[in-house]
């Protein structure tokens, strides 16, 4: 009987058996309060119900309502025992300062206005001058994929060269072949090219099909070589007609203009060179070095 009770006991202290460390018999749920004391006690020293209260008795009226319009009120008000020990020191300088008596004067009877909210700057980009930094303005989730393309994918290298050479081309002003056609195996029509005068701007627009197991793939790698040659990049959906048939397409705008300095790099090339010259253990500055060689 003895063991059985001591047993019952180191039980119920909720200590394990291998040793003396406490273990808690219930774990505190999230959703659960304080207590109903604490609870009395928060509202006794907030007067909480106070006044209902005093309202319910014969001669409290008048009371219960200057104390239901201070609650009301009270939200308006800063409850500080002592105003000068919560005073900022800018504040206790425009209070005392004999030198900003104008300054404090159109404060108190409020004619000071606050400045108007500058815009922010716009996102510009910031200048490159090497084909790393070109590759590192890609976003890096996006740079991820166009890289793997590059160095594993010969058709994604083609269809690199072949948009790359065209967007370089259109957006430095200069005149395209228009008997390409190597649009026809990932375009529905032919990219088309507008010059914009009033900011000098050029603006070339691809049409994909929508309902293509490659147009996705294809407009990511139009992406990347937009953000690699610092252009801009948009893409939407709309509906077309072909052969009288309403279809799905999926539009890319690329705005901006090719740096002059810049515009025998190709995207595709540097990545390849890039991954040899890593395999062979070069730098990146190296390769960028060679690639500056090739290109001049």
């Amino acid at each position: 009987g003895t063991t059985l009770r001591a047993r019952a006991i180191y039980r119920y202290n909720g200590i394990s058996e291998e040793g003396d460390q406490r273990q808690p018999l219930a774990t505190k749920s999230k959703k659960q309060g304080p207590s109903h004391r604490k609870v009395r006690r928060w509202n006794n020293d907030n007067f909480v119900n106070l006044a209902a209260e005093i309202n319910s008795g014969n001669k409290g009226g008048r009371a219960a309502q200057a104390l239901l319009l201070g609650q009301a009120d009270a939200a308006q008000y800063r409850a500080i025992t002592n105003a000068e020990d919560h005073e900022s020191k800018v504040m206790k300088r425009l209070r005392e300062d004999e030198s900003l008596k104008d300054v404090r004067d159109k404060f108190f009877a409020g004619e000071l206005s606050a400045p108007p909210a500058m815009a922010p700057p716009p996102n510009t980009r910031p200048p490159v001058s090497t084909p790393e930094e070109m590759l590192m303005r890609i976003e890096a989730r996006l740079r991820r994929v166009v890289i793997k393309a590059c160095e594993n994918s010969m058709p994604a290298s083609s269809v690199i060269d072949h948009v790359e050479s065209f967007l370089v081309k259109a957006h430095r002003g200069k005149k395209t072949p228009s008997t390409d056609e190597w649009w026809k195996d990932i375009l529905v029509e032919p990219p088309s090219v507008t010059h914009r005068k009033r900011d000098d701007t050029y603006i070339t627009r691809f049409l994909f099909d929508g309902e293509s197991s490659n147009g996705g793939f294809h407009r990511l790698l139009l992406h990347g070589l937009c953000q690699f040659h610092g252009l801009k990049a948009s893409s939407s959906s709309m509906q077309i007609t072909v052969n009288g048939q309403p279809a799905q397409a999926r539009l890319l705008l690329a705005t901006g203009t090719v740096s002059e300095d810049l515009k025998k790099v190709k995207m595709a090339n540097y990545i390849t060179m890039r991954k040899e010259q890593r395999e062979e253990g070069s730098s990146a500055k190296s390769v960028s070095k060679k690639l500056e060689e090739v290109t001049s």
